[in-house]
């Protein structure tokens, strides 16, 4: 049996998130297939301004793009992705998007998402949690929250019926659920 070079170093870099030497290369190269077939809305640059990535509106298609990765979903149905999992924030996603920074308070317009794994499924980000968290809110105004939360999913899945959009935190789709042969269609 024949291994090739960089096997152990592929794998690490999936499973544990450690680059490779070519890693920004393959970034480089992976935004561009992208770019071929879609136009980006915004480019973003991470936290530590050293690496940049770009927001798609409605892509047709997430093949290419990160696991993980954050995306943003408005009231008009819209679904904003970014092609890369860098350290980047949904407020810095907003303030390049809306130039709105403040989108945190705006809970009746936006909701906030993450990719989960490389499936084609999004679930609610943390976030968006903070506005949905049971523990810090009257029965009464969760259920309000999470009837605003519903709204804007239903309008992004009738826009993005290629995708899966679930009102459950992320973390917690990650585990078993995915064994569920309802989601099949989604991995």
């Amino acid at each position: 049996m024949k291994f090739l070079e960089g096997v152990g170093d592929k794998y690490a870099e999936r499973a544990f998130g450690i680059k490779t030497k070519f890693s920004d290369f393959e970034q480089f190269y992976k935004q561009s297939l992208v770019k071929q077939k879609e136009t980006p809305i915004a480019e973003l640059t991470n936290i530590y301004k050293t690496k940049k990535t770009y927001i798609f509106k409605n892509p047709k298609t997430i093949k290419e793009f990160d696991n993980e990765v954050r995306a943003i979903g408005d009231i008009n149905g819209d679904l904003y992705v970014c092609l890369d999992n860098i350290e980047i924030t949904h407020g810095s996603m907003a303030k390049v998007l809306f130039d709105n920074s403040d989108i945190y308070a705006e809970t009746d317009k936006y909701i906030f998402l993450h990719r989960v794994k490389k499936t084609k499924i999004f679930g609610l980000s943390d976030s968006t949690d903070c506005f949905i968290d049971s523990d810090n809110l009257t029965q009464e105004e969760y259920l309000e929250n999470m009837k605003k939360v519903k709204t804007i999913i239903d309008k992004i899945k009738h826009k993005n019926p290629q995708y899966k959009i679930l009102d459950i935190y992320y973390e917690y789709i990650r585990g078993s659920m995915l064994d569920d042969d309802k989601y099949k269609n989604f991995l």
